[in-house]
């Protein structure tokens, strides 16, 4: 999964394209990477502020952030297929955007570090919307061929748009 997530990082057209008939194992590892990359920040963060003591209240609180990450990326998956397949009336199902939409949540990896004590949540949010905004370009051109570059950056942005909202939300 390391490999898979440093592939998706640096953007790897190759890496998106093979993601589109991937299946449902696909589907299971971006899930997975999400949940990882939303939880690992989470119990770090009861580490740094010393609440060594895993308790209730603490687990429930990292669960919660797991669970946001999970339905940030589905609303993001969501609003990209919806701009593609609706403004621009492109052929497609929201499965195949789902899967590449999810590896390309490790560009969220800045935002998820905002749990932690730092005082730049707005910067790593900038962050993780412009490297995620890079990924959805990228997973649009592969899913939606026939776009042009305007189209794929309106697609992407209506999936970055909706991740933004999410985590507006959950703030």
């Amino acid at each position: 999964m390391l490999s898979q997530m440093i592939r998706a990082g640096r953007l790897d057209r190759n890496f998106y394209s093979s993601l589109e008939f991937a299946g449902e194992s696909a589907a299971g590892d971006a899930a997975l990477l999400v949940g990882v990359v939303h939880a690992v920040p989470a119990f770090a963060a009861m580490i740094f502020r010393g609440l060594g003591s895993f308790a209730g209240a603490q687990v429930a609180g990292a669960l919660y952030f797991v669970l946001f990450g999970l339905i940030a990326w589905l609303v993001s998956a969501g609003g990209m297929h919806l701009v593609a397949t609706r403004v621009y009336e492109v052929p497609g199902r929201y499965e195949s955007a789902m899967r590449p939409v999810g590896f390309a949540q490790v560009a969220v990896i800045p935002a998820a570090l905002r749990i932690l004590p730092f005082d730049g949540d707005g910067l790593l949010i900038l962050a993780s919307l412009i490297w995620l905004f890079a990924a959805l370009v990228v997973i649009s051109q592969v899913l939606y061929s026939n776009l042009d570059q305007q189209q794929h950056m309106a697609t992407a942005a209506g999936g970055a748009g909706a991740w933004l909202l999410a985590t507006l939300f959950f703030l």
